[in-house]
């Protein structure tokens, strides 16, 4: 028993060290190609993040994704120029706004600070999701390494772009989905205003990051409550229209909703979401597309073999697959 303790004791304090060592090794390598060369994926991400800068300076520029990346960049970026101001540059907020103007690398080497910062908080909540589910230390402690180290990992970690933000968010409201399913008892009305600002900010990143909370709320309830308390669905539903899809509607001017006004835009293979049914179709034609036609043909497999075997929590390996999918 005392081994055990020891080990987790220990085990916290070694990922707790790998974090900040990850800090450090990325943080070293956010001034590559600087100033002269940047990511090809850093170029939409400046653009969104000058929006706000705009108000303050001469850099005026039109948002071009939605609202809540940009404006989480704004204040991750804003707080870092501030800090590095008072320690090591000591101009004045005039001086500071022209020197900013004037060096643009700046602001894209904070940018990607701010990345690896979100990439650091990622990897603090696949480790809390890790704990909730009770999976064997020795596969955590190798999943951890392994995205630490991936290919994946450090694109998103040093590039000024909304992925290393779109991996949190969707990390945070995949952790309170299994905080709430482990113990159903703790899902109350506050669960329920959590899920949907975490659903609208990450709408804000982009749009089918929502998804986890969405689908986490409509099973949570069905799960302890069936159809009883509707009201606190519509109170859900309305956090996330307001500040979702409403204040992104507004500050963006996205036409999301002539999607469902003028379902011809939808299907149309120039639209993302008619590009995915045309691969989800194609993807059952496994000869002519055999890595499409997996995926699709695996998650029927599996549902199959739910419902025909007994499989403890087919529920929530079900609501893991759609998720996945």
């Amino acid at each position: 028993m005392r081994i055990n303790k020891f080990i987790t004791k220990n085990l916290k304090f070694f990922y707790l060290f790998s974090i900040i060592f990850f800090f450090i090794f990325y943080l070293k390598l956010h001034k590559y190609g600087l100033p002269y060369f940047i990511n090809n994926d850093e170029t939409a991400g400046m653009k969104n993040l000058l929006y706000f800068y705009g108000f303050f300076s001469y850099a005026n520029q039109n948002i071009v994704e939605p609202f809540f990346y940009a404006f989480l960049n704004f204040l991750s970026t804003g707080f870092l120029i501030l800090l590095k101001n008072i320690i090591f540059w000591n101009y004045s907020l005039t001086d500071l706004k022209d020197f900013i103007y004037l060096n643009p690398d700046v602001l894209f080497g904070l940018g990607r600070i701010s990345s690896t910062i979100f990439c650091c908080f990622s990897l603090f909540c696949f480790y809390l999701i890790s704990k909730k589910l009770n999976l064997n230390k020795f596969y955590v402690l190798v999943s951890f390494l392994a995205l630490s180290f991936s290919y994946l990992f450090v694109d998103i970690a040093i590039v000024l772009g909304k992925n290393s933000l779109l991996l949190f968010l969707f990390l945070s409201q995949y952790y309170f989905f299994i905080k709430y399913s482990k113990k159903i008892e703790k899902f109350n009305l506050k669960s329920y205003v959590i899920l949907a600002f975490l659903g609208s900010l990450a709408w804000g990143v982009n749009y089918w990051a929502a998804s986890p909370s969405i689908y986490a709320i409509l099973y949570l309830h069905i799960e302890k409550y069936r159809f009883k308390k509707l009201s606190n669905i519509f109170l859900f539903g309305l956090i996330f229209f307001i500040f979702g899809i409403l204040l992104n509607y507004f500050v963006t001017g996205h036409e999301i909703f002539s999607l469902f006004l003028n379902p011809e835009k939808v299907l149309s293979e120039n639209n993302r979401f008619g590009t995915f049914l045309n691969d989800f179709i194609n993807g059952f034609k496994i000869i002519n597309n055999f890595e499409k036609g997996v995926l699709p043909i695996l998650f029927l497999l599996i549902l199959v073999l739910l419902f025909f075997f007994k499989i403890e929590k087919k529920k929530f390996i079900i609501f893991n697959l759609i998720l996945i999918f």
